[in-house]
């Protein structure tokens, strides 16, 4: 049973970890227009609050990996 969780846990974070990392790049990709524009203010706008994004994305790709070892335990 607990390796079902795991597993449906696992699958979980991987789809949450999809969504962040899609979110975050979609980020990047909004700001290259406007640094081809010379718009060097509003592309950093566009990746304002990145690192948050990314900071979310370590912590599920850890969950990810410590579910992963765990999964043959207890």
């Amino acid at each position: 049973m607990k390796n079902d969780n795991a597993t449906a846990a696992i699958a979980a974070n991987f789809y949450a970890l999809d969504t962040l990392l899609r979110q975050a790049a979609a980020r990047v990709a909004e700001g290259i227009p406007y640094l081809d524009r010379g718009n060097n203010n509003a592309a950093i706008g566009a990746v304002l609050g990145l690192d948050d994004t990314l900071q979310d994305a370590h912590a599920l790709y850890r969950a990810i990996l410590t579910l992963h070892r765990s999964k043959g335990r207890a």
